[in-house]
């Protein structure tokens, strides 16, 4: 293959396809590829750093009980999925809760699975998105699979909350009331859901409010949506992990 050639379109085409991947293989996008075994064939330098243990490369064969924390049950469930989106060639959306842990603890991410061929062989491709960067019709569509939809609006400068973990500023029954309500729900739903009187909910949002220094619903709901604190999900929605298809 005469490299230099200008004139040699082939290798002009395998320079362009080796750039293109390691463009790709370096952006800021979490995303891996799997054959139709559950086997990896590939991943992002972003998946590596935040997902996989220390110095996992290459990831060439190892399966996801090799790199993650996950059980058997939920590792099957995990190839049903990726099997139905190669064998049905779609995509395929999920919902994902305890299954993929970053750096930063973050547990809660929207996967988008996609069938992928190379070398002749099928597998599927994966992206793994920050539930926070998902649009507002995004978030009703995930949210509304684990419980049902409403919403508001408000102008405050944001900048200081933009660095904080608002579980750690209340208590964990607290936030679990902050996080039903920054998602839509009334008090009257929250009190129906959690099976406590109204001025139970009430008193857990008055003391809520006080510690992350908010003024009343509407400049939380502003903060919540500017922040991305939805993708603070309360421990005790979810028992187990989760792997929720959504479409």
């Amino acid at each position: 293959m005469a490299s230099h050639d200008p004139m040699d379109l082939n290798a002009r085409s395998q320079a362009f396809y080796r750039d293109f991947y390691l463009h790709h293989r370096q952006s800021c996008d979490a995303w891996y590829i799997k054959d139709t075994n559950g086997n990896y064939i590939d991943a992002s330098v972003n998946f590596l750093s935040r997902f996989a243990p220390s110095g996992t490369t290459p990831v060439t064969g190892f399966c996801d009980s090799d790199l993650l924390a996950v059980s058997g049950k939920d590792f099957e469930l995990m190839r049903d999925f990726e099997s139905q989106s190669v064998t049905n060639d779609n995509e395929v959306t999920l919902f994902t809760y305890g299954y993929f842990c970053d750096d930063s603890n973050i547990t809660a991410f929207i996967l988008r699975l996609k069938p992928f061929t190379f070398d002749n062989q099928k597998g599927v491709v994966a992206f793994i998105n920050d539930i926070h960067n998902a649009s507002q019709i995004n978030r009703d569509s995930w949210l509304s699979v684990i419980i049902p939809p409403d919403s508001s609006e408000f102008f405050i400068s944001y900048k200081e909350y933009s660095d904080m973990n608002p579980q750690t500023m209340v208590t964990e029954k607290e936030w679990e009331v902050v996080w039903l309500t920054i998602n839509g729900k009334s008090t009257r739903w929250i009190a129906e859901y959690l099976d406590k009187p109204r001025q139970v909910i009430e008193t857990r949002m008055r003391n809520a409010y006080l510690k992350l220094r908010v003024f009343d619903h509407k400049s939380l709901l502003y903060i919540a949506n500017h922040c991305s604190w939805h993708k603070f999900i309360p421990e005790n929605v979810f028992n187990d992990t989760a792997i929720v298809r959504l479409s």
